[in-house]
């Protein structure tokens, strides 16, 4: 298939007919090109169909985007990457699978697409030689597309290739994932110590800023549970449970720092020791 893409036009297309686009009608027109300037910012236009009578006028060279010859090849080229996009996952999926990715892959071999969740795959050799998957079925999927030797492979294809990646080299992801928690243990330790997280205060409750900083922190926590759902997908084990004990520690954290608070107010021996044992034993960094 013949990929064609939007162009500006250029003095040398005078005279030629394109195809145009009216943003005030939301409509597509057939017109002709009477005056391109050179690096045009307007051209001139004559209408060709029947309900706009011929009129010429000037207009923003951006909305010319093709010779008309060249308008099916357009359309079809904008439906194939409609397509591709079309598999997308949520965007915890889409976060994990540009991890592992970046973090084990060459980016010779293979890099993710910047707006969707397709793979840009540059060696289908060397991306199979990493993941054991045949070079057919990397390149198998009907809404694959193939341009200037890039493979672009859609969501089904791309989570079949961060799944084994996974699968071989666990120790990285397991590594990442423990590095992340104790982080944010830490992090909801001196929070709690503070009052809470700024963007939880009620006087934020309608900030736009504030929800997408909460969105992202739950995109963060998931996609750390997809990693390591991804590690440990033929048999669940030690990263598995390692993974629900560290949650089931850190809500328990959460729940006691209130209470060590009342506990500060009770003025013992005992209380203030009981309370000394609890803090040494929650700021202790996970494993």
């Amino acid at each position: 298939m013949e990929l064609v893409y939007e162009r500006l036009p250029a003095p040398a297309d005078e005279e030629s007919e394109w195809l145009y686009w009216d943003p005030p009608r939301k409509r597509w027109h057939r017109v002709i090109l009477l005056t391109v300037p050179e690096s045009p910012t307007r051209v001139r236009i004559q209408h060709l169909d029947a309900d706009t009578r011929g009129k010429a006028e000037w207009v923003p060279a951006r909305r010319c985007k093709v010779p008309w010859s060249l308008r099916d090849a357009f359309d079809a080229t904008k439906a194939a990457w409609t397509r591709l996009a079309s598999h997308d996952p949520e965007a915890s999926y889409r976060r994990a699978a540009e991890f592992v990715t970046l973090e084990l892959l060459e980016e010779s071999i293979a890099t993710p697409a910047l707006r969707s969740a397709a793979l840009e795959i540059s060696n289908l050799d060397g991306l199979s030689a990493a993941t054991g998957i045949a070079t057919r079925e990397l390149s198998g999927h009907p809404d694959t597309i193939v341009e200037g030797g890039v493979t672009h492979v859609p969501w089904p294809t791309v989570a079949r290739v961060v799944q084994e990646l996974c699968r071989r080299y666990p120790d990285a992801i397991t590594s990442y994932v423990s590095q992340r928690e104790r982080e944010e243990h830490e992090l909801s330790i001196r929070r709690q110590a503070e009052g809470g997280a700024w963007y939880d205060d009620e006087t934020f409750a309608d900030d736009r800023f504030a929800k997408r900083v909460k969105r992202w922190a739950r995109e963060d926590q998931a996609m750390r549970r997809i990693l390591m759902q991804w590690a440990d997908v033929d048999m669940p084990g030690i990263a598995s449970r390692y993974a629900e004990l560290r949650d089931r520690h850190i809500e328990l954290t959460l729940a006691i720092l209130p209470a060590l608070d009342q506990l500060s107010r009770i003025r013992s021996r005992k209380s203030d020791l009981i309370a000394s044992e609890i803090r040494s034993i929650i700021v202790q960094p996970l494993p």
